[in-house]
C-alpha cells in the first residue's frame, strides 16, 4: 500500500493517490493527467517501506 501526497510551497496537503502498489499508482497519475509521477513510477518497481521524494515536490509514503 502506498499514498502519494501532493504539498503546496508551505507543505500544506493538497492532492493525494492511495494505491495497492505501484502499477496502480501509475494508473492513477496517468488517469489525473500527472505525467511526470507516472514517468517517475514507470522507473521504480518494488519501492522499499518508507518515504521517498519525488519529483515535483511529491512524497510518496510506502508501507511494507
Amino acid at each position: 500500500m502506498l499514498c502519494i501526497v501532493e504539498r503546496d510551497a508551505d507543505k500544506e496537503i493538497i492532492g493525494w493517490i492511495i494505491a495497492t502498489d505501484i502499477h496502480d499508482a501509475q494508473r492513477q497519475a496517468t488517469t489525473f493527467g500527472k505525467l511526470n509521477l507516472a514517468q517517475a513510477l514507470s522507473r521504480m518497481e518494488f519501492p522499499r517501506a518508507g518515504k521517498h521524494e519525488l519529483p515535483d515536490g511529491l512524497l510518496m509514503l510506502v508501507v511494507a
